[in-house]
């Protein structure tokens, strides 16, 4: 089963602005760990609290897949790392959306043999998934939905109505694990925890040069926010139980029940 596929190693030179191009797609696992802080924890953990959410939720209740409401949606799948350890799991229905091509291909590729798993292009500022499941067959409840380090590369005026549809997709119990890289809470913490971010990333082999270009490619690309917006946004969209399971510098994930 093609679960686990071989990574390349990150050695992209970003061009002015930042693309999910095939280069980046066939490195990025890589130049995700390099340039994450806790990365292994925070995928470990998304994993783990997922499942004890998709555990509590009601077996017998069912939605319109196979699979009741024991059904993960990754939102900005990539490559599937998010997803992967799910997919082990054959009473899980996973589902993944990606609108990079090159990461589609990826994607396609990684799980041909799961039969647990279906890929679909879609743009999250055109909802479709979430406005009409049933034409595609897939659920309308998902028991757990997923965006890692996602909604940050949409724009700030869409990201309270996808907020808002993730809510609405979400059964009573069912759960969003959130995670973005955010702003710290003032320019003079935000300058410290990226100066200390940078040194990071310059430990796991990146030059100064290589980070200097980055950032200035991802430029109106990615554009956090700071904890407490994104936090202000999950309560807006009608989330009660929020809390952060993750944050490392100017990195945070969090745990949202419906």
């Amino acid at each position: 089963m093609k679960d686990e596929p071989k990574v390349r190693e990150d050695t992209h030179v970003p061009g002015d602005k930042w693309e999910f191009n095939q280069d980046v797609a066939q490195s990025f696992d890589n130049m995700l760990s390099r340039s994450i802080p806790s990365y292994d924890m925070m995928r470990s953990l998304t994993y783990q609290l997922g499942m004890d959410v998709l555990n509590a939720l009601p077996r017998a209740e069912q939605n319109r897949s196979n699979f009741g409401l024991r059904t993960v949606l990754d939102l900005g799948a990539s490559r599937g790392e998010a997803l992967a350890p799910f997919t082990k799991d054959p009473t899980i229905g996973c589902y993944a959306i990606e609108i990079s091509e090159p990461m589609l291909t990826e994607l396609d590729d990684r799980f041909i043999e799961n039969r647990n798993v279906e890929v679909y292009r879609d743009d999250l500022r055109q909802p479709h998934i979430f406005q009409c499941p049933q034409t595609i067959g897939w659920p309308e409840k998902h028991g757990l939905i997923l965006s890692i380090l996602t909604i940050q590369f949409t724009p700030i005026e869409y990201r309270l109505e996808i907020i808002q549809n993730i809510y609405d997709a979400l059964p009573v119990g069912g759960a969003f694990i959130f995670v973005e890289k955010i702003l710290g809470s003032g320019s003079r913490l935000n300058k410290l925890f990226v100066g200390e971010y940078h040194k990071m990333k310059h430990s796991n082999g990146y030059s100064y040069e290589d980070i200097d270009r980055k950032k200035a490619s991802l430029e109106g690309v990615l554009v956090p926010q700071t904890a407490r917006a994104n936090e202000e946004m999950l309560t807006l969209a009608g989330f009660k139980n929020i809390d952060c399971f993750y944050r490392h510098l100017n990195f945070a994930g969090w745990v949202c029940i419906k």
